[in-house]
């Protein structure tokens, strides 16, 4: 009298795995394919890395049952915040992506009958992309429409250089003192900020330290373009201890920095700075680990543009 629904990564690579998922469908039952897929930095490989991990995957199982996507639920991946983000790359709209995602499941003829749809998991995933998520389900499950649901574009337009891998371009540097402000390399760091690692790239590993001084904050700045007044937008931001990371233990001390937006209502209720310690979801590095952790803390300001520009 129950249902058994296994939750798999890729089974059709071997025939132990194949054999297992026989049984599942002899008794009636359906299978949950795991696809957490990570952003990618351009909208072509986005493209080709959904085919590869979605259809190409479908026409794999198609081998053994064909119509293979009859019997499976895909189970996205939507998440977006600490303790585990697929949402790794600031240059990227997330909500596009999972768009993307799902209109692919949508049209592509291989998933044609796919069972089922489900994204993974609420306690991973902003409120924003949880909201995002029910209206995707709502447009192509319910409505049953085959057309994308935003047009937004794939590539954010507001914020250039916002990891800090193409130096200081881009930004207006003002250190209280000379040296104050410097672009580092840590290997790992974009690990530890809980970002999941999808391809080569290594996101998150160079970013800007400010050493505090007695006399003055140290200020870094950017004109922010391309805003439509009236929309809504967030500024995220990881923050941590140099000193931490580099002697290998954190001491979970508050991180004293202030997000000013010009120009701009703030929407206070929907901002927080939540301090977090890694390795909840297994994002270890170096030294740190589930008994050494390292402390972060993950900023969000929200607001409502007033203008096309703000700082």
């Amino acid at each position: 009298g129950k249902v058994l629904y296994p939750y798999c990564m890729p089974m059709h690579t071997s025939k132990r795995s194949m054999d297992m998922l026989q049984t599942v469908i002899d008794s009636g039952y359906k299978w949950a394919e795991e696809k957490y897929l990570s952003e990618q930095p351009d909208k072509q490989r986005a493209l080709e890395y959904m085919d590869r991990r979605y259809a190409r995957n479908t026409l794999r199982y198609n081998e053994r049952f064909p119509g293979a996507a009859r019997h499976m639920i895909t189970n996205l991946g939507f998440m977006s915040a600490p303790p585990l983000m697929l949402n790794v790359e600031p240059g990227v709209d997330y909500k596009v992506y999972m768009d993307m995602q799902m209109h692919l499941l949508a049209n592509d003829p291989v998933l044609f009958g796919l069972y089922g749809i489900q994204w993974y998991h609420n306690g991973y995933a902003d409120e924003e992309y949880l909201r995002w998520s029910a209206k995707l389900f709502r447009h192509y499950g319910i409505e049953g429409r085959k057309e994308r649901l935003t047009k937004d574009p794939y590539i954010l337009p507001h914020i250039t250089n916002a990891d800090f891998d193409e130096g200081k371009s881009g930004w207006t540097l003002q250190p209280a003192e000379d040296g104050g402000i410097s672009i580092e390399h840590a290997a790992g760091y974009g690990t530890l900020q809980t970002r999941a690692r999808g391809n080569e790239r290594k996101v998150g590993d160079n970013f800007l330290v400010t050493r505090r001084s007695a006399k003055a904050p140290n200020r870094f700045s950017q004109q922010i373009r391309q805003l439509t007044p009236g929309r809504t937008y967030s500024v995220k931001m990881f923050t941590a201890d140099y000193g931490d990371l580099k002697k290998g233990k954190s001491d979970n001390e508050t991180d004293y920095i202030n997000i000013k937006i010009d120009g701009v209502d703030l929407i206070l209720e929907k901002e927080f700075h939540q301090r977090f310690p890694t390795s909840l979801a297994g994002s270890v590095y170096g030294p740190f680990n589930r008994e050494n952790k390292f402390h972060l803390t993950y900023h969000r300001v929200v607001f409502r543009a007033r203008a096309t520009e703000a700082v």
